[in-house]
């Protein structure tokens, strides 16, 4: 698992700033799995609101390219009622289920990333 100093070491490393909105985005990713690009922005702009939505998109980019988080699309088996199929009670996106009960949950490119151990 990375820890915070070696990703700011690789950062210098590779010649990359180290600002003040890039620091508040790593903490927020270090602190908990994301699932979502917003969900590290909405928590990222309550702790600084100098961040962007877009600064979360390219320093997320830049984590995936170091190795540091792994994109993660996600499948899910429902009934044709979108209800899932593996017993949990959560509907997914019901009026967009699949044919043969197969719903794809992928989230937008960028959007997608949990911690990798790297």
């Amino acid at each position: 698992m990375w820890q915070k100093k070696d990703i700011v070491n690789e950062f210098q490393r590779l010649g990359k700033r180290i600002t003040k909105q890039r620091m508040v985005i790593l903490d927020v990713i270090l602190e908990q799995n994301w699932t979502d690009c917003k969900e590290v922005y909405y928590e990222a702009v309550q702790r600084d609101s100098t961040v962007g939505l877009s600064t979360v998109y390219r320093t997320i980019r830049m984590l995936e390219e170091m190795g540091v988080l792994k994109r993660v699309y996600q499948y899910v088996f429902t009934d044709e009622t979108g209800v899932r199929a593996d017993g949990e009670n959560e509907v997914i996106a019901p009026e967009f289920h699949g044919k043969n009960g197969l719903r794809q949950i992928e989230k937008e490119k960028e959007k997608c990333c949990s911690v990798s151990a790297s």
